[in-house]
């Protein structure tokens, strides 16, 4: 006791001085607190605000086609995207799965389980707001942008995800299809020459590329090639513009491409057209079908190989 009253008259000023600037430094690190929480608080209300403003807004004009959405069927539109992604909101993806279309489950999201674990666990992690705009009025497609629900998540930066949905009605029923994905449409073009048949079976439009499934029926009396894969051409859809939108050959399997002699090959085609209706696609044109796989694998310089045909199939 003795030793701490001596070391206090020794140093009174010292430690006063001490403790004088470690009240400051606190008062200060208070200070800066209390304007960090009401410039978050700033910060977060005038994010609501701002969402509150542009979160439903939507525009029955569209962007890129031009035209208007009947009103009537822009509040369909928009009651039926809502409900949708209220139900991802809630959880409940068998309700959110049983408003997509038969073609939509088809081509991507074969199960529940399958949507649940890639498009419900991708973009609903946290509960969405979201807003929308008209993108093509003749098939209903909208360009759907979800956010974050600062109210529900407490965060003030905003996630944006963007896709693209397109409505559609199957037995008076309005549904979904979703992820960029617009429509599949039968289709039944056959073209015959030299012994080869293709048969157009169907199309799939997504908004960044589109798919052809063709049946190649072979009766040339010869193993052919439908492409050499020499150049990145050789497949391609020829558009209303005069453009070329070429095959994604990374996906092509030499073993499809490859039809035996009285034999038949089902399928599927994609290219890199994305989705315009001002840009319609007039034929599908095979220009490097090899007429003799056998001999032309065994030639020295394949590129000299001359027995080669074209197939173009007007749509």
């Amino acid at each position: 006791m003795n030793r701490f009253r001596r070391i206090w008259n020794q140093n009174t000023k010292k430690i006063l001085l001490i403790l004088f600037i470690i009240l400051i430094i606190f008062i200060v690190i208070q200070i800066l607190n209390y304007f960090a929480k009401v410039s978050e608080g700033e910060q977060r209300q005038e994010r609501e605000n701002e969402l509150q403003e542009y979160v439903g807004h939507q525009s029955e004009q569209s962007i890129t086609s031009g035209g208007t959405v009947e009103k009537h069927v822009d509040e369909q539109v928009e009651s039926t995207i809502e409900e949708f992604i209220h139900f991802c909101n809630e959880g409940d993806t068998q309700k959110a799965y049983e408003m997509l279309s038969n073609d939509c489950k088809e081509e991507l999201y074969p199960t529940l389980e399958n949507f649940t674990n890639t498009y419900y666990r991708r973009n609903f992690n946290t509960k969405k707001l979201f807003s929308m705009q008209s993108w093509v009025v003749s098939s209903l497609t909208y360009k759907v942008t979800l956010h974050e629900d600062i109210l529900s998540t407490g965060r003030v930066e905003d996630s944006v995800i963007e896709d693209y949905y397109t409505i559609v009605q199957e037995d008076g029923n309005w549904k979904l299809n979703i992820a960029g994905f617009i429509q599949k449409q039968d289709l039944n073009q056959v073209v015959q020459n030299a012994g080869i048949t293709i048969q157009l079976l169907n199309k799939k439009t997504y908004m960044e590329y589109e798919e052809y499934q063709i049946n190649v029926r072979n009766e040339t009396g010869k193993t052919i090639l439908l492409d050499s894969m020499e150049t990145s051409s050789g497949i391609y859809l020829l558009g209303s513009t005069g453009a070329q939108y070429s095959v994604y050959t990374s996906e092509l399997e030499e073993t499809k491409l490859r039809v035996q002699n009285n034999d038949s090959n089902i399928l599927s085609l994609k290219f890199s057209k994305e989705y315009n209706t001002n840009r319609a696609v007039e034929s599908i044109n095979f220009t490097d079908i090899i007429l003799d796989a056998e001999s032309y694998q065994q030639t020295t310089n394949p590129s000299t190989y001359e027995e080669r045909m074209n197939i173009e199939i007007t749509l």
